[in-house]
């Protein structure tokens, strides 16, 4: 829904692998923000099978960097910058950016985080695992989609 929407973030989510899909993809680029825990036990970091702790399979998903790349090719970027913003607290991101040095892709990887959003106020139960408390993953939703309107 690229006409309605001027960008998206996803956390604790990849995308679908080819054959575990239902939609057909636009392929329309929409900046995005992803948001992965390295340990999250429901939607593997490093792509696999999405179950309930086994339960229940939700089918397989890329990796989290193979997502990113996705949204990434859609504009066509190559260019990347790894960023050590907020490296000490556990927290990387790394950017795909436009000629005009705009943000398009990013992608946020809270080491040893769970499925989860990052916060201070808030930590969820613990078998969703880890919840980074130093990082405020909501701020950083904000802040990208703020720049998207930035000239």
């Amino acid at each position: 829904m690229t006409e309605r929407f001027a960008a998206c973030a996803a956390i604790s989510a990849n995308l679908p692998t080819d054959s575990n899909t239902d939609v057909q993809l636009t392929h329309q680029p929409i900046p995005m923000l992803i948001m992965n825990g390295t340990n999250d036990k429901i939607n593997p970091y490093n792509g696999g099978e999405v179950s309930f702790w086994g339960f229940r399979s939700r089918g397989q998903v890329r990796s989290s960097w193979s997502t990113a790349q996705y949204f990434a090719d859609q504009y066509g970027l190559h260019s990347l910058r790894v960023s050590s913003k907020y490296l000490m607290n556990n927290c990387q991101s790394t950017t795909w950016n436009d000629d005009g040095n705009k943000s398009k892709i990013v992608l946020w990887t809270v080491h040893k985080g769970g499925h989860v959003i990052p916060q201070p106020n808030y930590r969820a139960p613990r078998i969703l695992g880890l919840t980074d408390t130093k990082f405020k993953g909501s701020k950083e939703i904000w802040q990208f989609f703020q720049s998207q309107f930035e000239k």
